[in-house]
């Protein structure tokens, strides 16, 4: 784990948190459009296309995918190189979320763009672009998964891990798919049946204590915009 002591953090009464600020943060908590919480000057809703459903989830609510057109779309902000993903030092990130299957009958597309995603199988995860990195872990219906994956710029990694696992790693990858649409939860052929709550982007690599904190044995910490608690 790289450490970065320039990076801003909180430390919550509640919680005694230490995670950073993460750039994009969407709780998943609403109906129609999800606002962006992240603190870094980033104002970027979550934009519904359809009707998303609202449901139980980890902390409050999670938005809930029938499998069909209905989606949610990230279109851009100012957070440029959150949505470019080139390779270089300032373009090292991460993303967190937790997941709930209702069918595993085929792929089912997560989150991602117009040319990279997250998608799952009952046997395994993929965060899939030119090159891929996947992740070996026995996936079944109605249970909560804490999905996390990203790139080192620094090191040109890909990672992905499910439920704060070692990663799974992908070296000399030099260079990611840059997206002029945004992203999108739930996408294309394969479109999510199921549930996604709680969603972070940092612009840093959380992989280490971090993570493990993230994931907190499935009940996650919540930004609230101001701190994690």
């Amino acid at each position: 784990m790289c450490y970065y002591p320039h990076r801003r953090k909180h430390h919550s009464a509640a919680g005694g948190y230490s995670l950073p600020d993460p750039q994009h943060y969407w709780a998943m908590s609403s109906t129609g459009n999800e606002t962006d919480l992240g603190v870094n000057g980033d104002t970027d809703a979550l934009d519904e296309t359809g009707t998303v459903g609202s449901v139980t989830g980890i902390n409050g609510n999670a938005r809930d995918f029938d499998g069909g057109a209905n989606q949610l779309k990230a279109n851009g902000g100012t957070g440029a190189h959150v949505y470019t993903m080139t390779s270089g030092a300032s373009n090292t990130w991460s993303v967190a979320m937790s997941v709930k299957f209702d069918t595993l009958a085929s792929a089912q597309y997560i989150w991602g763009t117009e040319w990279a995603r997250l998608e799952a199988t009952s046997s395994n995860a993929k965060w899939a672009d030119a090159s891929s990195v996947t992740h070996t872990k026995s996936l079944s219906t109605g249970t909560w998964y804490h999905f996390a994956f990203g790139y080192d710029a620094a090191g040109d990694v890909m990672w992905l891990t499910i439920d704060d696992e070692a990663p799974s790693t992908t070296s000399g990858v030099t260079s990611i798919a840059a997206n002029g649409t945004g992203w999108i939860l739930s996408m294309h052929a394969n479109r999510l049946n199921g549930q996604i709550d709680e969603v972070p982007v940092f612009d840093s690599d959380i992989r280490g204590a971090e993570l493990t904190e993230l994931y907190n044995a499935g009940s996650p910490p919540t930004f609230n915009g101001t701190i994690w608690v």
